[in-house]
């Protein structure tokens, strides 16, 4: 028996949920920008509540990648070679490994764990 969650059916984007959560992420990684960066972690889970986090994390990639474009620029004066090594390095690793892991998460994964995080935190009256 296929899990749905209550909030999306499969990858549906024209859910008012998707909408009013896309928003949040959106507005969760502009703070990150304008200088609350540990907001930025809550986009992907954010939007992961009604979509896939794979494809949640592909959604968000080209807003990161084009509001980095702009912080670059803005810095492009004002940077240390060395730690633009460092950071690299550790962007390879990260990227090797969230490539090498994507398969592993899945759908039936995220609707258990919905279900069980739902059962603990639902108000019983």
């Amino acid at each position: 028996m296929p899990c749905v969650i209550p909030l999306s059916k499969g990858h549906d984007v024209d859910g008012t949920y998707f909408w009013i959560l896309a928003v949040v992420a959106a507005v969760c990684t502009g703070l990150s920008k304008g200088g609350l960066p540990a907001v930025s972690m809550l986009s992907v889970p954010v939007l992961s509540l009604v979509i896939s986090p794979i494809t949640a994390a592909g959604l968000l990639l080209p807003v990161y990648l084009f509001s980095d474009v702009f912080g670059v620029w803005a810095y492009r004066h004002d940077f240390r070679a060395d730690l633009l090594k460092i950071a690299a390095v550790g962007m390879l690793i990260g990227g090797a490994i969230g490539w090498a892991t994507a398969s592993l998460e899945s759908d039936q994964w995220r609707c258990e764990n919905f279900h069980s995080v739902k059962s603990r935190t639902t108000f019983n009256r």
